[in-house]
This record gives C-alpha cells, sequence and structure tokens, in this order.
C-alpha cells in the first residue's frame, strides 16, 4: 500500500475512538462494504485531505489504526465467519478495559509510520 504517515494513522485512530466511546463493539463492515459512498464516507470522516485522497486508502488507514491501537492494548477484534465484500472476514473491534480508561483520560496514544 506504500508509505502512510502516523498523522494519517493518528486521524483514523481517533475518528475510530470516538465511534467506540459511544458505542462498543462496532463491526469492521462500517467503514468496508465495497462501495465508494462509504470509502469517500470514512475518508471525511478520518479527516483525509482532498489532494491527499489518491495517496492514501481511507480503509487501509483504519487497518493501520486498529493494528497500532491493538498492539498498545486499546482495542482488540473478534472475526464473524460472515465475509467482506474482498471476501476476507468481517470482525468487530472493542475497547479493553485500557482503551476505556485512556478514553476517560484522553490519554495521548503514540503512533507511528507504516508502509
Amino acid at each position: 500500500m506504500g508509505y502512510t504517515n502516523a498523522s494519517v494513522i493518528e486521524s483514523g485512530a481517533k475518528y475510530l475512538l470516538t465511534l467506540l466511546a459511544e458505542q462498543s463493539p462496532i463491526r469492521y463492515s462500517r467503514f468496508y462494504d465495497g462501495t465508494e459512498e462509504t470509502s469517500e464516507k470514512l475518508e471525511n470522516a478520518t479527516g483525509i485531505e482532498d489532494e491527499c485522497r489518491d495517496w492514501y486508502c481511507a480503509e487501509h488507514v483504519m487497518d493501520l489504526a486498529i493494528y497500532e491501537l491493538s498492539e498498545q492494548g486499546i482495542v482488540e477484534t473478534r472475526n464473524f465467519n460472515e465475509k467482506l465484500s474482498d471476501g476476507e472476514l468481517d470482525y468487530e473491534i472493542f475497547l479493553t478495559p485500557r482503551g476505556r480508561q485512556a478514553c476517560i483520560q484522553n490519554e495521548k496514544l503514540k503512533f507511528w509510520d507504516a508502509e
């Protein structure tokens, strides 16, 4: 997918955490259903700037955000047997107890660039 700046991943993570603070768990299929409309909504929600939309794939940014949050113990995932439009398994994302505490305390999380 190419290089993704940590600040872009952080934007995706902030959007995800905002959703999870209101409702946890949520399904990944909320972000990816194979339609352009859902992809555009995700681009807007994650704050990917118009001039960068050809560079960053919003779904990939969300994948990286979920991975990095998981590595920090903030979220966990659980697979479903249902498939996404690309044939991959859908899954739910939920806050861990540490993640709930981090949201309550508005903890500054760390993100790193990814390739």
